[in-house]
């Protein structure tokens, strides 16, 4: 389990005052938490693993994105109760690719919820929820970003990263002089400046969260958690001569999607990672060496998926 400021900045207290959260736990590994009987309405909520790539010869790839589910309501069985959250791990890089591992949360009296892990070829599923958005699909560009609070994970490419189903931007391609990443709808991307038509890296997307609300009204740091909605970040340019080389990507800020590799007459550059719940951005094409692509972000596809996350909030009034 972890503190939430270890992910976005937040305390227990919320991102300003008077907004009443509730008592929230973060599980990035599995684990178990009591809720006790003192608590009145609950919130809940999932993401599956991102799929890792394959490595067979002729292949610079990335893979898909993990789901999420959310659900909350009123606790009308007694408590306390245990609560056993299962995270499922990132997919590893082998031959044929790995798909990311299935998360759960179970022993909640309002139900189960699942979030399927994504695999090289599709995103993953998830069931149970109030919520429930598949992961996003990779792309020759990048892979596909973890679903979301508002629906399917982005699609990898064909520039970079695939944003999260909350709202976050793509990474940026790998066009000279580089192309900027997407802005998510609560942070900035990582532009690309080139004075002079000179090629450069990108900026890395800045980070955002839309603050969300639980269906009976409360602020939700376990739904605004799961809302990373930053922007992606700039891809990498080629410079162009004797030699010549592809420029690396730039990472996703949280939401966001990492960006693509430069691709040059030369070695091309390597893809960066994905933000939390965005997908990692793909290697830069060339003739001798391509480069390798990135890390997803929790959630999210690459050469390495990203883990999966959960999250638990009740209230006591």
């Amino acid at each position: 389990m972890s503190t939430l400021s270890q992910f976005f900045g937040l305390t227990s207290g919320g991102p300003s005052g008077g907004m009443n959260p509730g008592q929230l736990t973060v599980f990035d590994t599995s684990g178990t938490v009591t809720v006790p009987s003192a608590a009145k309405y609950i919130s809940y909520a999932i993401m599956g693993g991102g799929g890792g790539s394959n490595t067979s010869p002729g292949f610079n790839a990335v893979s898909s994105g993990g789901a999420f589910s959310y659900n909350d309501g009123v606790l009308t069985a007694p408590a306390p109760f245990t609560a056993t959250v299962t995270v499922g791990a990132g997919g590893l890089s082998t031959p044929t690719g790995q798909s990311g591992g299935n998360s759960s949360v179970t022993g909640i009296p309002l139900g189960t919820i699942n979030a399927g892990g994504g695999s090289p070829s599709a995103g993953g599923t998830a069931s149970g929820g109030i919520i429930n958005s598949s992961g996003g699909v990779a792309g020759a560009g990048g892979g596909g970003g973890a679903g979301g609070i508002y629906g399917v994970g982005g699609p990898g490419g064909p520039a970079g990263g695939g944003g999260s189903g909350s709202g976050g931007g793509a990474g940026g391609g790998s066009i000279a002089p580089g192309a900027s990443g997407l802005v998510g709808i609560g942070g900035e991307a990582g532009i690309t400046s080139a004075p002079g038509g000179a090629a450069s890296p990108g900026l890395p997307g800045q980070p955002g969260y839309i603050i969300q609300y639980n269906s009976r009204g409360n602020f939700s740091l376990a739904k605004t958690f799961f809302a990373a909605a930053g922007g992606g970040g700039g891809g990498g340019g080629a410079v162009i001569g004797s030699p010549s080389f592809g420029l690396n990507g730039s990472i996703g800020g949280a939401g966001g999607g990492g960006g693509r590799g430069g691709s040059s007459q030369g070695p091309g550059g390597t893809g960066s990672n994905g933000g939390f719940m965005g997908g990692a951005g793909n290697g830069g094409s060339a003739p001798t060496a391509s480069g390798n692509a990135g890390v997803g972000g929790r959630g999210g596809g690459g050469t390495l998926g990203g883990a999966g996350v959960g999250a638990i909030e009740w209230w006591t009034t």
